[in-house]
């Protein structure tokens, strides 16, 4: 799976965020980039000098996920939620919380196919 190195970010509100990217890929494939620690572990990367140690996955509606990353001095951060809606390979809805921080997220990707490429939209709302 490649990606073209497209990123369009607009900001449709004041509490939303919209992402989209383009890959050179079939929706099925960008969908279970998102959904197997595998392949999740190989893109969802932290900063310079980071891994991701922790990386549990929902793929059920009430599923938890989890994803931990640390850095060589053993300082880490994390991030989790509940999946709330999730229907292959089109769609994943899930809560998303930074730990250590009070608030969260509600987050929409949709993969929409067109000639073989996927479109990606992630939405996120505060």
């Amino acid at each position: 799976m490649e990606h073209t190195h497209t990123l369009k970010l607009t900001t449709p509100t004041d509490r939303e965020i919209v992402l989209t990217r383009v890959f050179d890929a079939p929706r099925h494939m960008v969908f279970e980039a998102f959904t197997k620690p595998e392949l999740l572990k190989r893109w969802l990367l932290g900063p310079p000098g980071w891994e991701m140690v922790v990386c549990e996955v929902a793929t059920e509606v009430g599923g938890r996920y989890r994803y931990v990353w640390r850095n060589a001095d053993g300082r880490q951060m994390g991030m989790h939620g509940v999946c709330r809606e999730i229907a292959p390979p089109e769609r994943i809805v899930c809560t998303e919380s930074m730990e250590g921080y009070p608030s969260e997220s509600l987050v929409t990707t949709v993969l929409v196919e067109y000639d073989g490429r996927n479109q990606a939209h992630h939405h996120g709302a505060l």
